[in-house]
């Protein structure tokens, strides 16, 4: 018996050449090779006897096999396999192309079930050319000429490759699904009460259904299963981001309603909704996980420009990161405008670029340009406590010994790790505190990615 985590290397009637392609698909254990699902089923229920075929229609027919030879034709280098099936009314052509393994599995004398769409041939006769098959005993013939089959008529058609057909598939998750021991990821309670079906039972539905209701049943089943485990994954993730502490960061509404005054403009209430939800946030001893999502010019700026006044009033530092200089250079200059009134030094750094407006000089004319050295070491010495920047900022000599807010902008535009490395380097330089401290994380986006989308389902 196999379970889902054995290796395929360990199943003996998986040959090496069959590893090394499956390998190509991410396909390594049992439990990989059973929920490689079939992409859609070819329906064989329709059942005649050989006498009763037409042209173009798909039907299964069963007999035994008359002959079987192979010869190849020099000129296109084609393998051809012919085969006789007859039953007591009758005679059919089989043929197969470039499919001599069929010889592995079937010899005369065997009983077999045939189906596919039988052809006119160059002398009128019918044919079934590379029809699917399957070898049965002689008690399952004579149900399926009875028409008292219980044999499955729906035919599962995989995703395949060179090697890999969907033949040598059903065969082999076939014969795994008596092997292997399933154990169950969902508590029987839920089982019940979303009408489901169990694990072990949808995977023989999904590879060996005998009706298209078992099929939807399976997906069903599959499509909880995945919904399921991204929640308890997601959750997961919280708790340990939970456990992580942060800066709280006090709600000072003097200070924001000065803010917002200042402002030549009337927030909208999304605007407002979504900045009250950050400023709550920030108060939490764990550090904040947000995704800002709105269209270009909806006001996101405006709004991590209220989180970060929020921030830096207590003296903390906050960062902006931006995918391009043009756009680093931009969010400078609109927080340059959004806080003139305020005392708060701001600093940009890009590949390019080094500016510094102190806080004795808090108008966009009057920016400093330094060299990108003497800023890091401005912001290391927390002379800087805003700051703009690009993938620069992710340099290991940038430090933020005081980071307590970390705004990327344009999420999609970084990977995982460099989203991450912020925060790791922040946690790393909190060393005056009894606990290192996590920053609170605000991403913005116009255009989520799948990943996002998924994490807020």
């Amino acid at each position: 018996m196999f379970q889902l985590s054995t290796s395929l290397a360990k199943v003996s009637f998986i040959k090496k050449w069959h590893r090394e392609r499956l390998a190509g698909w991410n396909i390594n254990t049992v439990g990989d090779l059973l929920y490689h699902f079939p992409h859609r089923y070819e329906d064989f229920s329709r059942v005649k006897t050989i006498s009763e075929l037409v042209p173009e229609e798909v039907v299964t027919v069963g007999g035994r096999l008359k002959s079987i030879k192979t010869s190849r034709t020099w000129r296109r280098k084609m393998v051809i396999t012919e085969a006789m099936l007859e039953d007591d009314t009758g005679k059919v052509r089989l043929v197969w192309f470039n499919f001599p393994y069929v010889l592995r599995f079937l010899s005369a004398g065997k009983a077999i079930q045939v189906s596919g769409k039988a052809t006119l041939g160059t002398k009128q006769e019918l044919i079934f050319q590379h029809p699917d098959f399957k070898v049965i005993s002689q008690r399952q013939l004579s149900s399926l000429l009875a028409g008292s089959s219980n044999q499955s008529l729906l035919q599962p058609v995989y995703p395949e490759t060179k090697g890999i057909t969907s033949y040598w598939l059903r065969r082999i998750i076939t014969r795994l699904l008596s092997l292997v021991v399933v154990k169950e990821l969902i508590p029987t309670s839920i089982l019940n009460s979303q009408r489901l079906i169990s694990r072990q039972e949808a995977l023989r539905f999904i590879h060996a259904p005998r009706t298209i209701k078992q099929v939807e049943a399976a997906r069903r089943r599959f499509a909880f299963e995945k919904m399921f485990l991204i929640q308890l994954k997601v959750l997961a993730a919280k708790k340990d981001w939970e456990r992580s502490q942060a800066f709280s960061i006090p709600f000072n509404e003097k200070l924001i309603k000065k803010f917002v005054a200042s402002l030549p403009f009337k927030l909208t209430a999304a605007q407002k909704k979504a900045a009250w939800e950050i400023i709550q946030d920030l108060e939490k001893k764990h550090p904040m996980n947000r995704l800002l999502e709105g269209d270009v010019g909806s006001g996101k700026t405006i709004v991590a420009a209220m989180a970060a006044f929020s921030v830096v009033q207590f003296g903390y530092q906050a960062v902006i990161l931006a995918p391009t200089e043009v756009l680093a250079i931009q969010h400078f200059k609109d927080f340059c405008k959004i806080f003139n009134d305020f005392s708060i030094p701001l600093a940009l750094l890009t590949r390019t670029k080094a500016q510094l407006v102190s806080a004795n000089h808090a108008i966009p004319r009057q920016k400093m340009s330094l060299k990108k050295d003497q800023l890091i070491s401005l912001v290391g010495k927390q002379q800087a406590i805003l700051t703009v920047g690009t993938h620069a900022l992710l340099q290991k000599e940038v430090s933020f010994p005081n980071l307590a807010l970390i705004i990327i902008d344009e999420q999609h535009r970084f990977g995982v790790n460099q989203r991450a490395h912020l925060q790791r380097q922040a946690q790393a330089s909190s060393y005056h505190t009894s606990t290192a401290k996590l920053p609170h994380l605000l991403t913005m986006t116009a255009t989520p990615i799948p990943r996002s989308l998924a994490l807020a389902i």
